[in-house]
């Protein structure tokens, strides 16, 4: 596996591959270790490659979005006084 991961690297896109995969090829003593963590990996994979389909981030709270515009608002207005 460590073989074919090494030969494997080298020939993808930095930029047009999703960092999932490259964990993915790295992770796999923690996959045979970890069934849970071997699902979710295999599942972002299995999607990335299927559909074109993967998420690097991680979603922002509708909270946190309201909070940064309210101390914004808050700050031009302390501004203005």
């Amino acid at each position: 596996m460590e073989r074919l991961t090494s030969e494997l690297q080298p020939e993808l896109h930095v930029d047009a591959t999703p960092e999932i995969v490259f964990h993915y090829l790295d992770d796999a003593d923690i996959r045979a270790r970890d069934e849970e963590y071997a699902f979710q990996q295999r599942t972002a994979v299995r999607r990335f490659v299927e559909n074109g389909d993967y998420d690097d981030g991680t979603p922002i709270p509708l909270w946190g979005c309201a909070l940064v515009v309210m101390l914004a608002g808050g700050f031009i207005y302390w501004l203005t006084m």
